[in-house]
């Protein structure tokens, strides 16, 4: 695992502590994420914060535009008082992404991929 993936999985677990069965990311009551809270709010967000979703630009103090290209190719764009709420949605509006469990076909992956 790289370094900055160790440093930071350590900064999280020093903030947030392991669930009852030894989880990294959790509930509010310390149970395990289901996968589509995980995907909803850890894995399309850090797509999204990646550029893999379109993008999210800083204008200026308290204001940040998201950009996305919906199912049809029609790009689309908002403006948010704060980068959470704008990566929040990307990553809710843009269509497609890396699924988490795509890893057993290449060609799932590669359709994955083509987001643009």
């Amino acid at each position: 695992m790289p370094d900055f993936a160790v440093d930071l999985l350590t900064a999280h677990r020093e903030a947030f502590p392991a669930g009852t069965r030894g989880e990294v990311f959790t509930d509010s009551s310390g149970g395990p994420l289901r996968r589509t809270l995980f995907r909803a709010r850890v894995w399309r967000p850090s797509l999204a914060r990646a550029g893999l979703l379109r993008t999210v630009n800083r204008l200026g103090h308290f204001k940040w535009r998201a950009a996305w290209v919906d199912t049809e190719g029609v790009e689309w764009s908002a403006e948010f008082t704060t980068e959470r709420e704008a990566v929040s949605h990307v990553a809710k509006m843009a269509p497609g992404g890396l699924r988490f469990h795509d890893h057993g076909s290449r060609t799932r992956l590669r359709r994955s991929l083509t987001i643009r």
